[in-house]
């Protein structure tokens, strides 16, 4: 269904956002709220965050919103650049400044 899917809209857990991801699809991320009772702390909040500042996702922070997140989804193509070699040239000058 997923790779049939003009946009995915789910919630903010990392296997359907990887799986949005690895499949080119546009996603729509309404993370699962603390106040009501959808989860136990708000770090669907964060994950929803980081993943709509890094163009890789647009963030649905009020359900109220979703039709014009839905919309903006349209011309929305995930950034699918991965951040691994980034990472990796930190730690490397992070642990080079160490020695």
């Amino acid at each position: 269904m997923v790779q049939n899917a003009d946009v995915i809209i789910s919630h903010a857990g990392a296997g359907s956002i990887i799986n949005a991801l690895r499949n080119r699809k546009p996603l729509i991320i309404v993370p699962r709220l603390v106040e009501y009772g959808e989860h136990t702390n708000s770090h669907q909040v964060d994950l929803a965050k980081a993943m709509h500042e890094r163009k890789k996702a647009v963030a649905c922070m009020d359900i109220s919103k979703l039709e014009q997140c839905l919309k903006d989804s349209w011309s929305f193509r995930p950034n699918i650049d991965s951040d691994r070699q980034k990472l990796v040239a930190a730690l490397n000058s992070y642990v080079g400044k160490m020695k």
